[in-house]
């Protein structure tokens, strides 16, 4: 079984649905409860959100990642756009929205422009959204990867382009075998240190390897600097290992986060 976060309109769901059918997916309502699951073995993966549209990169997954020394198996990646749905095709009939608040702050320069618009109802979810269209007058905000027969009256509605979803499929043991091409590292280094940032980039260029994000991540008091890598390479050739021989010589603790293919 594998594990999400959420309910089955959720895009958590989506994400473990591109790849296991639904008897293989089991929802839990928190991500504590989510990695508690995988800890006391009563699923055998779990699917955990790592950059969203609306937040970037989320540190809490990884912090927990690391604690409970799991590691990263697979990375799956939605492209999630908004789209606004009624019961009938004109965009002028439409007299009530009905949206969640994330997706109204989210399309607020497109929502002003529909004048005709007399009244915003806020649900909790986009599920909930296409459940309160009830007339031809109403119209919700959903996403692309939510069922319905409605008519599309406009796409694409976010004031920005932040369509990019990113979950990891997290297990308890690393695996490195396999068509993998990405290592996520978490680099720690003394507050004294001299080597940091540049020369971890210097670094991994004189290895030939590619570094994809370099994130600093907050370790609550602590003045060390603790940053996630994301480096093209699979884990076991020889310059990922010469990197990480130079890195722990350097750092104060480097610890494998995973080790997984991205296209």
């Amino acid at each position: 079984m594998i594990g999400y976060i959420g309910h089955e309109q959720s895009l958590d769901f989506y994400a473990g649905a591109t790849f296991y059918v639904k008897d293989e997916l089991v929802g839990f309502k928190t991500i504590g409860r989510l990695f508690h699951a995988l800890k006391a073995g009563e699923v055998v993966g779990i699917l955990m959100p790592y950059i969203t549209g609306k937040d970037g990169l989320l540190e809490d997954g990884i912090a927990r990642v690391a604690h409970h020394h799991f590691h990263i198996e697979r990375e799956i990646v939605l492209d999630v756009t908004l789209s606004l749905v009624a019961k009938q095709p004109k965009i002028e009939h439409i007299k009530e929205l009905i949206v969640t608040y994330d997706d109204y702050q989210a399309c607020y320069q497109h929502i002003q422009q529909l004048s005709h618009v007399q009244k915003k109802t806020f649900v909790e979810s986009r599920y909930d959204a296409l459940q309160h269209v009830k007339t031809e007058n109403q119209a919700a905000i959903v996403s692309n990867y939510q069922p319905h027969a409605l008519d599309t009256l406009k796409t694409n509605l976010r004031d920005y382009a932040h369509n990019k979803h990113v979950f990891l499929l997290v297990g308890q043991t690393l695996k490195s075998l396999g068509f993998h091409n990405r290592v996520m590292l978490q680099v720690t280094f003394e507050s004294t240190s001299r080597f940091k940032v540049y020369d971890v980039l210097h670094e991994a260029v004189m290895s030939n390897i590619k570094v994809s994000n370099i994130s600093s991540i907050h370790k609550g008091s602590t003045e060390d600097q603790t940053l996630l890598l994301t480096l093209h390479e699979q884990l076991e050739h020889d310059n990922m290992i010469q990197l990480l021989t130079l890195l722990k010589q350097k750092a104060k603790h480097v610890q494998i986060l995973g080790s997984y293919f991205s296209k």
